[in-house]
């Protein structure tokens, strides 16, 4: 009996990680109805943090379920679709009006068919090695970002509510493509050396330091890297393509 309700227990542990994300993203909504960009910003950086812990906590509780799968999927759509999305409308509302709303509708359209793609492809094993389409979280991350850094250095919102509308369309059409960013699932199994750790360390402290700028800047410069990490791969296979034509034709030949 004990052991059952310490199973039980176990398997709420990473859920409950995953509906603190999902309040995260909620209360964001809140404070962006209330003006609060840069408090709204910082809970959506929370439910990133919490979307990432309860992975952890069920791999290393050995918890993971297809329930636990499904609840954190509902949980993305909301903090890391439904809460971008509608912070950036509110915050672009009075340079671009109640019409841009349709516009940033997209964004929360290519999350949702983003997530349900990922989920069709949960047995795939490719998924390990890299993700089809910008994921999600990063995604949000590049819109949040740049509210972020309006709020935090007082940019023309004029300017920058086009600059929104334009990087959340065209996040929207990464999220959905087949361009392919490299995973990090795998990474944590391998060690690093004292440097490295020094390293990111360094890293932390200078995003504390300006963290509107460095996730502007991170979040935007993953999104395109993946633009090049997709045509270096295609580069790299068009190359062990010819070479295996070749050696098919040299042993024809001989």
């Amino acid at each position: 009996m004990k052991s059952r309700k310490r199973r039980i227990g176990i398997y709420w542990l990473p859920n409950l990680f995953t509906l603190t994300a999902l309040a995260c993203g909620m209360y964001a909504v809140v404070l962006s109805t209330q003006g609060k960009y840069i408090d709204a910003c910082l809970f959506l950086i929370a439910a990133g943090v919490f979307d990432v812990l309860d992975g952890f906590v069920a791999k290393l509780t050995n918890s993971t379920s297809e329930f636990g799968a499904q609840l954190d999927s509902l949980s993305d759509m909301v903090s890391f679709g439904v809460a971008p999305a509608f912070l950036a409308w509110s915050w672009s509302y009075e340079a671009l009006g109640k019409d841009a709303s349709m516009v940033f509708f997209i964004f929360t359209a290519m999350t949702a068919l983003r997530l349900s793609r990922f989920n069709t492809q949960i047995a795939d094993k490719e998924k390990k090695m890299y993700f089809q389409g910008l994921p999600s979280p990063a995604g949000a991350m590049a819109v949040f970002s740049l509210v972020w850094l309006a709020e935090t250095y007082s940019l023309h919102q004029s300017y920058m509510s086009w600059v929104l509308l334009i990087t959340s369309v065209m996040i929207a059409l990464l999220m959905v493509s087949n361009i392919r960013y490299p995973g990090i699932k795998h990474l944590g199994r391998e060690k690093i050396p004292f440097v490295g750790l020094l390293a990111l360390l360094l890293i932390f402290v200078v995003i504390v330091s300006q963290p509107a700028l460095i996730l502007t800047i991170g979040s935007i410069g993953y999104a395109l890297f993946g633009i090049i990490y997709t045509l270096f791969l295609r580069r790299q296979r068009r190359i062990e393509r010819k070479l295996k034509n070749s050696n098919n034709h040299k042993q024809y030949v001989e």
